[in-house]
């Protein structure tokens, strides 16, 4: 969701048939995930500083389990020409 994070906050609320809300609006941080009713929420970091990686598993109950990491996107990643042109 490309919205602040209260109302992505919301919008997880609302919506309470998605899985997963991943709010991505000028966050400085990342926040650990949430549980909102049925939805699971978590911030990325803003200006694509960090990969984030979310993996979310489900038992037979039901219930998720998330692995949840970040890479740091600086200068030991090249950039790639090809993209950049």
């Amino acid at each position: 969701a490309y919205m602040p994070v209260d109302k992505a906050k919301l919008l997880a609320t609302n919506c309470q048939e998605a899985d997963v809300v991943i709010s991505g609006f000028n966050q400085p941080y990342v926040s650990p995930i949430e549980m909102i009713g049925n939805v699971s929420f978590i911030t990325s970091f803003s200006e694509t500083k960090q990969l984030g990686e979310l993996r979310v598993k489900f038992d037979k109950a039901g219930k998720p389990t998330f692995l949840n990491r970040y890479v740091p996107l600086d200068s030991f990643i090249p950039d790639d020409a090809q993209a950049a042109s």
